[in-house]
C-alpha cells in the first residue's frame, strides 16, 4: 500500500511525526536464555556454590544464592527442588505470610509503600525453613514490565533502524507506516516462581497464618514448582476491571501469595491469621478489553500500538518521578483518541478506558475461604476516584509530538484509505481555484 499515490503523502507525514518526537529511548539490553543451577534448592558449602554457574555466595549469611541478574534468572527450569530434600509426612510446618518494603513514595505529605510478599514455611520440630515467591527476572527497572525492548522499540523514537542515521530514519518511517516495528519488539517482563530452602534476609515481617502437615506441604511444593511455575512466566502489574468486575488479573508476587493460600486451603489447611494483611493493586478501569491480532498484514493494529507507546514514552520521565502521573498520561491518550494496550500473557490487549482510568489502592487480603471484593471492600487509594478529563496537563516539549500522534490517528481511520487520495486532489484543485482570482469567481456566477 506504500506505493499507492495517496499513501505517499501518508508516509511523508509519518516520517515527520517520527522525527519530531523528542522522547527517551529504552536502553535495556536483550538477553539470551541460559540454564541456571538450583543454587538455593539445597544447603551448599562456599566451594560447592562457587562451582555452580550463576550462583553467588553470601558470606554474611553463609548462604548460596541464585544470581538475580537477568541473564541468570531467564531460565526457570532449574533442578527439581522437590527431590532435593526429604519431607517427613508426620512433621508439622508453620505457614507464614512474609513481606519486605520494596519502595516508598510520599504523596500529599503521606508515605505510600510498596511491598514484596511470599509464603514462608518452618518445620516446627527441626526449624528448617523454606520459602516460595514470584519475582521479575529483570528487576533493574520497572519499565521492563510495562514497555517493550529491542531494536523496534529503540528505532520507534530515534530513527536508528537503518545502518546510517539519515537512512535509518527513512527506513524507520517505512517500517512505522507498515507497523513492522512491532515485529522487532522484545519484552523483558519475564518472571519466575522461586523456591528456597531458607528465608531470604530481605524479608522483614513474618506473620503466622496456620499449620500444615508434611503431606500437605509436599503437595503444595509440587503445585508451586511444577504447576504454577509452568503456567505463569511473566510479571504483569496491572489488573483491568469492566463494569466493576475483574476481567484481567495482575500477575505479581501478591498474586502468587494469594493463589498459594487457596492451594493450601484446597489441600485442607485452616487459616488462623494473627492480623489483617493488605496488598497494593494497580487498577485500570475499562469499558471493554480484548486481544488484538498483531500478525502479518495487521498494519493498522500495529500502528495503533505504536501511537500508544509514543504517548507513553512522552510521559515516561514524569511517571518515573511520580508514579501516579500514569493516570494523567492515560487521560491525555483518551483526549487524543489513542487507545492504551497491555501486554498480557504474551498477547497485546487493547483497552477502551473509562473514568477514573487508573488508580493505586491498598485492599485487604482475605484468608480463604473468604474473598476480597475490590469494589465493596474498604480500600485506601493514592488518587481520587473521580478523574477530570479537563485536568490533564502536558509536560514541556510534548505538544508538537502529541499533536502529530492525534493527526496520524485520524488519518489512520479505516475511511482514510479511500478518502486520503481524494482529499489531496481536492486540496490541489482548491488551491488552483483560489490562485485564479476574480475571473474564476465570475465563471461560477449564475447567469
Amino acid at each position: 500500500f506504500l506505493r499507492a499515490p495517496g499513501m505517499a503523502l501518508f508516509r511523508a507525514a509519518l516520517l515527520w511525526t517520527v522525527l519530531a518526537s523528542e522522547t527517551p529511548s529504552p536502553t535495556s539490553p536483550e538477553y539470551q536464555p541460559v540454564r541456571i543451577a538450583a543454587c538455593e534448592s539445597r544447603n551448599l558449602t562456599k566451594e560447592a556454590c562457587a562451582a555452580l554457574g550463576c550462583c553467588v555466595w553470601q558470606s554474611v549469611d553463609k548462604q548460596c544464592l541464585a544470581s538475580e541478574s537477568g541473564r541468570c534468572m531467564m531460565e526457570a527450569k532449574v533442578e527439581d527442588p522437590v527431590k532435593d530434600f526429604a519431607i517427613d509426612p508426620e512433621a508439622t510446618y508453620e505457614v507464614f505470610y512474609a513481606e519486605y518494603l520494596l519502595a516508598r513514595w510520599v504523596l500529599d505529605f503521606a508515605p505510600w509503600n510498596a511491598y514484596h510478599s511470599g509464603v514462608a514455611f518452618q518445620n516446627v520440630a527441626t526449624g528448617e525453613k523454606y520459602m516460595v515467591d514470584y519475582s521479575p527476572v529483570h528487576s533493574e527497572a520497572v519499565q521492563n514490565v510495562i514497555f517493550p525492548n529491542g531494536t523496534g522499540a529503540v528505532s520507534m523514537v530515534d530513527g536508528s533502524f537503518g545502518a546510517g542515521k539519515g537512512a535509518g530514519a527513512l527506513d524507520t518511517a517505512a517500517f512505522y507506516a507498515e507497523g513492522s516495528l512491532v515485529d522487532h519488539f522484545t519484552w523483558n517482563n519475564q518472571a519466575v516462581t522461586r523456591f528456597t530452602t531458607f528465608w531470604n534476609k530481605k524479608y522483614q515481617n513474618y506473620t503466622s497464618v496456620g499449620f500444615v502437615n508434611g503431606t500437605v506441604f509436599e503437595k503444595y511444593v509440587e503445585w508451586a514448582v511444577r504447576e504454577y511455575r509452568g503456567k505463569y512466566d511473566t510479571f504483569e502489574p496491572v489488573e483491568i476491571t469492566v463494569n466493576k468486575k475483574l476481567v484481567v488479573s495482575s500477575r505479581m508476587c501478591h498474586d502468587l501469595t494469594l493463589d498459594s493460600f487457596w492451594a493450601l486451603h484446597d489441600l485442607g489447611m485452616e487459616f488462623q491469621p494473627h492480623k489483617m494483611f493488605f496488598r497494593d493493586h494497580i487498577i485500570a478501569y475499562a469499558r471493554d478489553v480484548g486481544p488484538v491480532d498483531m500478525g502479518p498484514g495487521k498494519w493498522r493494529n500495529k500502528r495503533a500500538l505504536l501511537r500508544y507507546f509514543r504517548v507513553f514514552l512522552a510521559n515516561l520521565a514524569k511517571i518515573k518521578k511520580e508514579f501516579t502521573y500514569a493516570r494523567n498520561m492515560l487521560v491525555l491518550a483518551f483526549k487524543l483518541k489513542v487507545r492504551p494496550f497491555l501486554f498480557v500473557d504474551h498477547v497485546y490487549h487493547e483497552v477502551h478506558m473509562v473514568e477514573p482510568f487508573l488508580n493505586y489502592c491498598y485492599l485487604p487480603i482475605s484468608m480463604p475461604p473468604e474473598r476480597t471484593e475490590p469494589f465493596s471492600a474498604e480500600k485506601l487509594c493514592a488518587l481520587p476516584m473521580q478523574a477530570s478529563i479537563a485536568n490533564a496537563t502536558l509536560v514541556p516539549g510534548q505538544k508538537l509530538s502529541l499533536l502529530a500522534v492525534a493527526v496520524e490517528g485520524r488519518l489512520d481511520e479505516p475511511v482514510a484509505d479511500r478518502v486520503l487520495p481524494l482529499a489531496a486532489l481536492v486540496v490541489f484543485v482548491l488551491s488552483f481555484a483560489v490562485g485564479s482570482g476574480g475571473s474564476r469567481k465570475e465563471k461560477l456566477k449564475r447567469p
